[in-house]
């Protein structure tokens, strides 16, 4: 949502609800492609006008088809399992449109929790709070992937159980400088 706020001087009144059944119309895909069970937003540009908008979605309960009453979600009934993923949507906010213009699906499902970022070199990072193999219950897992379409994964860090967040943070060390290994 955004919210009137004019530091701290706005009306407080809801100017806009993104996601399913807001106020935009998703203009690449159906209501798949909006996010559900989100996190982590980042706002990469915002001119008040256009808005570039990178949010972690976990996926819960994904509505795949919402032609059928009710809607077909993921991990309910015959619905397929849910997946998590990072994606960026650009936002008109005048002519309330949204349309998904990169993602990166890693495979997994993180059913909480979950971040991205972009990173100072132009990549993404992206957290998942919760399973990543081997371990679908417990361990966590980040990637730095390049903001190509398609990602490319440069680098892969297991997080051990359950990490909110990720966040770099460099060399508490003089002269070392950490490395990425993928």
């Amino acid at each position: 949502m955004k919210i009137a706020y004019a530091d701290g001087q706005g009306s407080g009144d809801v100017l806009w609800k993104l996601g399913w059944q807001g106020d935009f119309t998703l203009t690449s895909g159906g209501p798949s492609q909006w996010f559900y069970g989100q996190h982590g937003r980042a706002i990469l540009a915002d001119d008040g006008h256009q808005m570039t908008l990178g949010v972690f979605d976990d996926g819960n309960y994904r509505v795949l088809d919402d032609s059928a009453s009710p809607p077909l979600q993921c991990g309910i009934g015959a619905g397929p399992a849910c997946y998590s993923r990072g994606v960026i949507y650009q936002i008109n906010q005048d002519a309330r449109t949204a349309q998904v213009v990169w993602q990166f699906l890693p495979g997994m499902f993180s059913f909480w929790g979950g971040d991205i970022r972009r990173l100072l070199n132009g990549d993404m990072e992206i957290a998942l709070s919760a399973g990543a193999p081997p371990n679908p219950l417990a361990d966590s897992m980040d990637f730095e992937v390049t903001h190509a379409t398609p990602p490319k994964i440069v680098g892969r860090f297991p997080d051990g159980a359950f990490a909110y967040r990720a966040f770099r943070l460099p060399s508490l060390y003089p002269g070392v400088t950490w490395r990425t290994v993928p």
